[in-house]
């Protein structure tokens, strides 16, 4: 038999620590066998694959969905690779979809003007990397602005405010710097 099955759409995306639906859309080349079970293969890339069976049918056969808990899963990549099969035993294993699963915010850097001296100025600049879904709000400190300055006051160690950024999936991440002022 020739593959009689078909993912004709599925979809791309990044997950937090949530349950997220997989949803995909099957047709069956020929109405004489219809599908009977769509098995959803995670990688969980760490080499221990692992299948959510059976998704639910909905909407007459062309529509199938499986639920996991992706906070399970390992921060990265992974992918889930969809078996088709219909009652005459053909089986499509030829489509997947990829996503990422991003639990941490952003890292931040903040860099001040080192050394200053009494009444120099003292600026701080804040910035934000992301490594697995990039940042959507980029880094900023309370004033909106990413860079803040103020007048060095007497000699000691000071701390910049907080600058936070946030990623694509909704972390947030947080950081200060310090200056130590001294004497001139």
């Amino acid at each position: 038999f020739e593959d009689a099955t078909t993912l004709i759409s599925g979809q791309n995306f990044s997950a937090i620590n949530t349950t997220d639906y997989f949803n995909v859309s099957v047709k069956n080349a020929t109405s004489l066998s219809p599908i009977t079970a769509v098995i959803f293969m995670f990688d969980n890339a760490s080499g221990n694959a692992f299948n959510v069976s059976n998704g639910s049918n909905v909407f007459a056969g062309q529509y199938w969905n499986a639920s996991y808990n992706v906070s399970a899963l390992a921060e990265g990549t992974h992918t889930i690779t969809m078996f088709v099969n219909d009652t005459f035993g053909n089986i499509n294993k030829t489509e997947s979809i990829s996503f990422v699963v991003d639990k941490t915010g952003p890292s931040i850097s903040v860099t001040c003007t080192s050394d200053p001296n009494p009444g120099d100025t003292v600026t701080c600049s804040c910035s934000a990397t992301d490594a697995l879904t990039d940042v959507l709000i980029a880094a900023k400190f309370a004033g909106g602005s990413t860079s803040e300055s103020t007048t060095a006051g007497s000699v000691g160690t000071y701390t910049s405010s907080t600058c936070l950024a946030t990623d694509r999936v909704g972390n947030q991440g947080t950081g200060t710097g310090s200056f130590t002022v001294v004497a001139a």
